[in-house]
């Protein structure tokens, strides 16, 4: 599907906000068998410690679903192997905070994380766990399988404790992608459409 135009993307580092919408830019991004419009942006990285990466996405339309979808996605990138921000969260209304270090989880580890809405814990709450297919080249804006088919019995899924908790095992390295879907506060729409907010958050994996 064409990625609509990014209502808000930012980082986080050292509490400091800075804006990235400047930086964007359109691109056709192409996978096996089909392509579609994308954005590229760029996180300027001037000083050691985390950058929280943040794109609000706007709703768009799933004819499958039947309803808006509005994503709240985060990763994060670290500079220096100062640790700074990681597990501050930034006040979204659908929001994924690591409890694990994010970005040097080994291959067969454990990675934790709360889910929140509206900045507070979101127990019972069904997360999705999926693997990224193969690492985009981001020169060629391209990506191609490598060979990695779904699991028998469909997507992964953890379930929040009363905390808001997840944990789950990572067996192999490469980019995982968690899924709080519908963990946002609103449910329909100005025009009474129905609406998901999910919280995404992306976790690289590196290789024990």
């Amino acid at each position: 599907m064409d990625m609509p135009f990014p209502l808000e993307a930012y980082a986080i580092n050292r509490g400091e906000r800075i804006d990235l919408m400047p930086s964007l830019s359109q691109v056709t991004f192409a996978g096996p068998d089909n392509q579609a419009l994308a954005f590229d942006l760029t996180v300027p990285v001037r000083r050691a410690g985390d950058y929280v990466t943040v794109l609000v996405g706007e709703a768009y339309f799933d004819e499958a679903a039947q309803l808006l979808i509005q994503p709240y996605v985060k990763m994060i990138l670290n500079a220096g192997g100062l640790p700074s921000d990681w597990d501050v969260p930034v006040g979204l209304p659908a929001e994924i905070v690591p409890m694990t270090k994010p970005y040097n989880v080994m291959s067969g580890s454990t990675f934790s994380a709360r889910v929140l809405r509206d900045g507070e814990p979101l127990p019972g709450h069904q997360v999705e766990i999926v693997y990224l297919n193969a690492v985009p080249d981001m020169e060629a804006n391209r990506s191609v399988s490598n060979g990695v088919v779904p699991p028998d019995g469909g997507v992964l899924v953890a379930t929040t404790d009363d905390n808001g908790v997840f944990t789950v095992g990572l067996p192999r390295a490469g980019y995982w992608g968690f899924g709080a879907l519908a963990a946002g506060p609103a449910f329909v729409n100005e025009d009474h459409v129905h609406i998901s907010q999910d919280a995404i958050l992306w976790v690289e994996v590196v290789p024990f």
